[in-house]
């Protein structure tokens, strides 16, 4: 990996007058943020469900799943703007950096749930609420899309009649118009071998940013702007895939940050 991640500048002000105001810039629609979150739990060890319940202090998971976006126009978490995504140009190669991106922000919030004990329950629920999702929006793919064109957001499109935006049809309109729920995701899931959810569980975040952009190039096969049933009920079962995924690694992540005994491990 040669070529050097560049860093894409925009001023702050864009972001508000661009982008807090739309729910499509930073993440799965609310729907796919709770769906992740209602997976994790299934797969989370008894102790391990425990204790992040405790720690969440009576919020649940799907509540905790949409916290980042409820709490994005709060002037106090405008630091927060860049996390939900990472840019990266088509042909250039991912290079370890120190942006505040949602790769670099997993990682941070994982060392500090390692070692939360050094924080007060508050922080740690803080950082357990970013965790939650920051998994969700990592397995979107236009979250790991162009900076050129804000991750689809400036990709006008149309979808059953519907005048939108590529982000916006990946963030919610597929899962809307598919009714995609829990339980289709986790029937997704039942075809998942033993040995392919072991590998799943794998935590190396820079892997799973790649994984979502390598369906970056389905989801820009738009005809003149209109998107059909075929590519509707494709887009369809790679959403599910995603929503599956995501939220079985957020368990695997939970399970081994919460569990006792557990070696600590940081997500690579």
């Amino acid at each position: 990996m040669t070529m050097l991640l560049r860093k894409i500048t925009i001023p702050l002000s864009l972001f508000f007058t661009f982008g807090l105001a739309t729910s499509t810039i930073y993440s799965w629609g609310e729907d796919g943020h709770k769906i992740t979150a209602e997976i994790a739990k299934k797969y989370l060890e008894p102790e391990v469900l425990k204790e992040v319940e405790a720690l969440l202090d009576g919020m649940s998971f799907a509540d905790a799943g949409v916290w980042m976006d409820e709490v994005r126009r709060e002037p106090r978490y405008y630091h927060m703007v860049t996390w939900h995504y990472i840019n990266l140009e088509k042909g250039e190669e991912y290079q370890k950096n120190k942006e505040e991106n949602i790769v670099n922000e997993l990682r941070i919030a994982v060392k500090k749930l390692n070692n939360r004990k050094k924080y007060s329950k508050k922080e740690s629920s803080r950082h357990l609420k970013i965790l939650f999702h920051l998994m969700g929006d990592l397995h979107q793919p236009m979250h790991t899309g162009y900076g050129s064109d804000r991750g689809g957001n400036n990709v006008p499109v149309e979808i059953r009649d519907n005048a939108t935006n590529l982000h916006g049809v990946w963030d919610y309109e597929i899962i809307s118009l598919k009714k995609i729920n829990t339980a289709d995701c986790l029937k997704w899931g039942e075809q998942v071998s033993a040995d392919d959810l072991k590998k799943l569980g794998r935590l190396n975040v820079v892997e799973w940013f790649l994984e979502s952009r390598s369906y970056l190039e389905f989801a820009y096969t738009i005809k003149e702007g209109k998107l059909d049933d075929t590519y509707i009920d494709t887009a369809s079962e790679i959403v599910k895939s995603r929503l599956f995924k995501g939220g079985y690694r957020l368990a695997a992540v939970l399970n081994r940050l919460f569990k006792k005994g557990a070696e600590k491990q940081e997500v690579e």
